[in-house]
């Protein structure tokens, strides 16, 4: 029997914890993508930098690096514009590390509300089972945030959604 129950606890799968990280601060934000770059970068540059990541450090660095690889940042002395914090291939190594472990139905959910934008909970629910809501919110890839006296469901971090309206050119994403 004590064997058994060890058994059962291991095939149940481990317990987890989650760790809430606060966003990085801006400052340490624009100081870190300057590091990585080797560069100066302007403020709106790191702002559009910092709206793509949600202020998730790990996301910071991975878009900072991808737009180091770039042709256009490799010029030495070149300084990055807003305009390289826009959508790359690389991303995907990124955002697939994010959607790890979701179902199909999940992923359809995500393209879904990546196509309306952030909506109100009335709508998303016709739009999206509840279920499906749910599990993206315990992934961590949503927030609900008030506006006006109402709820809206947003993807989160925004490149997320970037990253889904550029792959729905393809059939399953219309």
């Amino acid at each position: 029997p004590a064997s058994g129950t060890s058994i059962a606890r291991l095939l149940a799968g481990p317990d987890s914890t989650v760790l809430s990280m606060p966003a990085l601060p801006f400052d340490e934000l624009h100081r870190t993508v300057a590091e990585i770059l080797r560069t100066d970068v302007d403020p709106d540059t790191a702002g559009r930098l910092y709206a793509l990541s949600g202020g998730m450090p790990g996301l910071t660095r991975a878009i900072a690096r991808e737009a180091r690889r770039s042709a256009d940042l490799a010029e030495p002395g070149r300084h990055p514009g807003a305009e390289h914090w826009s959508w790359t291939p690389g991303w995907a190594v990124v955002v697939d590390r994010l959607l790890a472990g979701l179902g199909d139905s999940a992923r359809d959910g995500l393209r879904t509300l990546a196509a309306v934008g952030p909506a109100p909970t009335a709508e998303v629910r016709r739009l999206v089972p509840w279920s499906v809501v749910e599990t993206l919110d315990d992934h961590g890839l949503l927030r609900m945030v008030e506006d006006d006296g109402e709820i809206l469901v947003a993807l989160f971090p925004p490149m997320l959604t970037e990253h889904l309206l550029h792959l729905a050119q393809d059939a399953r994403g219309l």
